[in-house]
């Protein structure tokens, strides 16, 4: 089986999956997977946050030079993309940024504004 970069995947991601919205991740609907080899550098973890009471679980996904997270927004399931971030890691995915540092991690919705905030906070 030959192993294809994560970059190489995303590129299709965005192309299959963009056009389809959240259609994409219905049952019925075409998917992706990504296969992440155990071991140094690449890692795929998960996390489970608190978000005023509601539990969230979120999986990482870092194979160099790619970052991603795919966390729930409204049930549905999106990716994010690592992008550049003055502290912690900031992902971003259409209208929204999820941006987690430490323990802590909250979801932005920059269709509310530069100065809104977070439509979500959470602790893991």
């Amino acid at each position: 089986m030959s192993k294809i970069p994560l970059a190489c995947l995303y590129g299709i991601l965005v192309l299959l999956v963009a056009p389809l919205g959240a259609a994409a991740f219905a049952a019925d609907a075409p998917h992706i997977a990504v296969t992440v080899e155990d071991g140094s550098p690449n890692m795929r973890t998960n996390a489970r946050y608190d978000c005023a009471g509601e539990a969230i679980d979120v999986e990482y996904l870092n194979v160099e030079p790619d970052h991603l997270a795919i966390v729930p927004v409204d049930g549905v399931k999106r990716i994010f993309v690592l992008v550049l971030s003055g502290s912690g890691a900031r992902y971003a995915s259409g209208q929204y940024i999820w941006w987690s540092k430490g323990k802590e991690a909250s979801l932005y919705d920059k269709t509310k504004g530069a100065e809104a905030p977070p439509v979500l906070t959470c602790t893991e």
